[in-house]
Order: structure tokens, then sequence, then C-alpha cells
């Protein structure tokens, strides 16, 4: 009959060398880019989109839980919900037309399964342009007739 302080000691002996023989499998984000990305000077008139790219360089599938923006000026477009070792997904992200005027600068934040990297943060730049107005012709009228 065995008795069961060996079988314990062999039962974690052998928990050990399973566990030390295993690889977890998991995912890794990598940003392919910066993560600052500016849109330029454009009409805030005008809605302008960004494409995000993350691969995982993982050996286990990579979750993109969810895209948080952090303004109601931003609307996510597309968001991969998960990503193959080695498959590269595009997250899109628009600053919706005359959300903004000026410079500017917004965050929002990709949420991934990545143990070491669960948060990315991404900014967006730009300078929306308030488009000029042109006086009716009523009020050009009227100017006029001031200056005389």
């Amino acid at each position: 009959m065995v008795s069961s302080g060996y079988l314990a000691v062999a039962c974690a002996v052998f928990a050990a060398l399973s566990v030390w023989g295993a690889e977890e499998r998991m995912g890794c984000a990598e940003l392919l880019g910066t993560n600052v990305v500016s849109l330029g000077t454009y009409p805030s008139t005008e809605a302008r989109s960004v494409r995000i790219s993350v691969r995982n360089r993982g050996n286990g599938v990579l979750r993109i839980e969810r895209v948080v923006p952090t303004c109601s000026c931003l609307r996510v477009d597309a968001c991969p919900g998960a990503l193959d070792p080695g498959a590269v997904g595009e997250i899109g992200v628009t600053v919706i037309e005359n959300s903004e005027s000026g410079l500017f600068r917004r965050t929002f934040y990709i949420e991934t399964s990545d143990p070491n990297l669960r948060r990315l943060q991404m900014e967006v730049t730009g300078n929306a342009v308030l488009p000029k107005r042109v006086p009716t012709p009523e009020k050009r009228g009227a100017a006029e007739a001031d200056k005389k």
C-alpha cells in the first residue's frame, strides 16, 4: 500500500512537470505605427476617419475587447473581435462632422486581452476649420449702404 504522503509528493511532482513543459498560449498586442494620428487641417463640416492597425504577435488569440472614445465627437467604425496569431486587424475611428473647431487633441483607448498591454492609448489631432461666412445679398447691400 502507498502512503498518502508519497502519493501527494508524486502528484505535486507530476503537476510541476506538466506545467513546466506546457507553454501558455496568449495573444500579444503590437501597435503598427504611432499612437498619435494627425488629420491635418480640414473643414469642420466634414467627418475625418483614421485607421489604426494592431498585430497579434503572440501564440494565442488576441481579443480586441472594446474601443473606448473619451468624447461624443468620436465614433468607432470598425473593430475586429479577435486576431489569430500573426494576424493584423484595423480599428476605424471617425471625428464626426461639426463636432470640433480649431486645433484639437482627442483620446481613445483600445482594450485588449493581452495581459501585458490591456489598454493602448491613442490620440487623434487636427485643425477643424470653420467655413467662412459669406454675406447674403441683402446683408451685402445693407453693408454697402452703411459705407455711404
